[in-house]
């Protein structure tokens, strides 16, 4: 998460989209990385509360993109997953703080003048992705 979230946060933070070519590889080699893990120590807890917390993350940001009409996008969909899975890993309380600092980062970067644009239609649009990168972030460093 740590090689691939800087490039797409700047990704996200320019163009507004989360490009699949990065969050496909980015949530298998999570997905990989924490397999392994519950291999060698023997103990899937771990594991089985991530692939929980991952299929809760992207179902919810899955209801918001049918709810807003596009407002979340897929990639918003694929990175609250990596999200769930990596802080899933650590326990509940790290998924959901995570998914609850993005939201405080995203309403304080809209608050702020000259963060969010208007589309073509006239729709506010804000990346999204950074701040759940950052809330995941948040989470591990604060569990550390």
């Amino acid at each position: 998460m740590a090689v691939l979230g800087v490039p797409l946060a700047v990704i996200d933070w320019r163009e507004h989209r989360l490009p699949r070519v990065l969050m496909w590889p980015q949530l298998a080699g999570a997905v990989l990385g924490f397999a392994m893990l519950c291999l060698t120590r023997h103990d899937p807890t771990s594991g089985v509360r991530a692939l929980a917390a991952l299929i809760a993350a992207s179902g919810l940001f899955l209801i918001l993109a049918v709810a807003t009409g596009g407002g979340v996008g897929a990639g918003d969909v694929s990175a609250a997953a990596v999200v769930g899975l990596v802080t899933g890993w650590i326990g509940w309380a790290q998924v959901a703080g995570a998914l609850l600092t993005a939201s405080l980062l995203a309403l304080v970067m809209a608050a702020a003048p000259g963060v969010a644009r208007r589309d073509d239609d006239g729709a506010t649009m804000m990346p999204f992705g950074p701040c759940l990168l950052v809330g995941a972030l948040v989470m591990v460093l604060a569990s550390g």
